[in-house]
């Protein structure tokens, strides 16, 4: 059963050690992450054609997680009344899913323009023991480089030259001199992680050049890990095929405890795997979330929706309403 409570961000952080992050974190910090402003650009470069944009019209939206999920069940069924994929549904379905990773490095702002922002960022994820962020841009991978320029707290990726790690979890170890450490995932990718080969490697780069660096990779046909299929068992395919995403989801996601905040992620239908993943321990007690706006009707759209994801879920939890605006003060 689920209770709800509205709370100020100050008065219940200390209970939370784990968060979760989405894209309205970033569009706190950089508006053109809004799925609007993304598409509009893709429009403007032609990355999305004129069959694309009337799908996107048809549906009424544009969300490209949408679009991408359109075609992928309709590809679906053709597949089961025609025993073979739709190759015109397909190549649409890879094209919007280019457009969107080109709009987002296309749009993406410069380090030096949100610096400030970024600062804040980096002394927030500090806060806890893990992060994990749901968000394709670099404003976090920013933070982190910031919050180890100077602290006894450091933030790690786990990620190496050599990939990612089977024993990532002897990193939550502080390093010697330091108090604390934080760890930080991507469950669904991220644009500084590249695919090259058979093999999954962290972009490197000074902040003034990853995004230069990024592209060269895409220019070779090193294509970033990013997952965006418009389902969530779709999603959940494509994880699996990720070593890295498949530790992150099967065992980091694992340490989230009972406690977890939840900032900037919309919880939408198909990112039930995610939900579900946290809920799979059923150690999960308590849950603070950040609404734009507190207001009853926000929140009581919240209560309806939490109500239904958390249905089979059994023990009790507490949901913790805070107002969003105060997570970065």
């Amino acid at each position: 059963m689920l209770s709800f409570e509205k709370c100020k961000w100050s008065d219940i952080k200390p209970a939370y050690n784990s968060i979760i992050v989405g894209n309205g974190l970033s569009i706190s910090i950089a508006n053109d992450f809004r799925y609007g402003t993304l598409f509009n650009h893709a429009v403007e470069l032609g990355w999305i054609d004129e069959d694309a944009k009337s799908l996107f019209e048809y549906l009424k939206t544009e969300n490209f997680e949408e679009a991408l999920r359109a075609l992928s069940e309709s590809n679906d069924v053709l597949k089961i009344m025609t025993k073979s994929e739709n190759i015109k549904l397909k190549d649409a379905h890879d094209k919007i899913r280019q457009s969107l990773i080109n709009s987002i490095g296309g749009l993406h702002k410069n380090y030096h323009s949100v610096e400030h922002s970024i600062k804040k960022l980096a002394l927030k994820i500090k806060e806890f023991d893990y992060v994990f962020s749901l968000n394709y841009d670099l404003l976090m991978y920013w933070a982190v480089i910031e919050s180890n320029k100077s602290s006894k707290n450091s933030v790690k990726d786990c990620f190496f030259p050599t990939g990612f790690p089977s024993d990532w979890k002897k990193y939550k170890t502080p390093y010697p001199g330091n108090t604390k450490s934080t760890l930080i995932f991507y469950p669904h990718g991220n644009m500084s992680i590249i695919k090259k080969g058979n093999t999954e490697i962290k972009a490197k780069a000074e902040v003034d050049h990853l995004l230069s660096v990024i592209s060269g990779h895409i220019s070779n046909d090193e294509k970033p890990i990013f997952i965006s299929e418009g389902t969530s068992a779709r999603k959940l395919q494509s994880i699996a095929g990720s070593q890295y995403l498949s530790k992150v989801y099967f065992e980091c996601m694992g340490e989230i405890g009972d406690n977890v905040a939840i900032h900037g992620w919309s919880m939408s239908e198909n990112d039930k795997h995610l939900i579900d993943r946290v809920l799979m321990s059923n150690k999960l007690r308590k849950v603070a979330l950040g609404v734009n706006g507190l207001d009853d009707r926000k929140t009581k759209e919240w209560e309806r929706k939490l109500d239904k994801l958390f249905h089979n879920y059994e023990p009790d939890v507490k949901v913790q309403f805070y107002e969003a605006s105060e997570f970065m003060k």
